[in-house]
């Protein structure tokens, strides 16, 4: 039972309309045929052979190319940003701007809380045109090159 349950939890949508539709398109065909050996007399090979090939042909093209691609998250629109991590371009107050990918977008912290300059977060959904966003990844450091002479660890201050 386990075992059912988690394929149909790896089961994406699109893979579920596929089989639909092909079993819709292979109810269609065997329709047809019988309609046609109603009038017509057909061989039996043809009968057997149309509807096996037409299942046969299906699944193989699904596991040959199809499969790979409906399992594979969108790589556009809004929806490929979400469990993605962006920079905060102006403080989050709690409303600002975040930078992702060298795009900016309007955020808005999802808790309400404020969040500072630079900071990482991390891009919880969409509200419109409005990403929001939470603060649970920890600071960045400074990086090396920007440190110059004076730089003083945060840990020794």
């Amino acid at each position: 039972m386990r075992l059912l349950q988690r394929r149909a939890e790896r089961t994406s949508g699109g893979t579920r309309a596929y089989v639909m539709r092909e079993g819709a398109e292979l109810a269609l065909l065997i329709t047809a045929l019988a309609i046609a050996a109603s009038l017509v007399e057909l061989p039996v090979w043809l009968l057997i052979g149309l509807p096996l090939g037409k299942l046969l042909a299906s699944a193989l093209f699904y596991v040959l190319f199809l499969r790979k691609v409906l399992r594979r998250r969108p790589h556009v629109g809004t929806a490929r940003l979400i469990g993605q991590t962006a920079r905060v371009r102006t403080p989050l107050r709690p409303a600002g701007q975040v930078t992702l990918d060298g795009e900016i977008w309007s955020a808005r912290s999802a808790d309400g809380r404020s969040i500072d300059r630079h900071a990482a977060v991390e891009i919880l959904g969409i509200s419109g045109n409005t990403v929001l966003v939470s603060c649970e990844l920890p600071e960045p450091r400074p990086n090396a090159a920007r440190r110059g002479k004076d730089w003083i660890p945060d840990e020794d201050r």
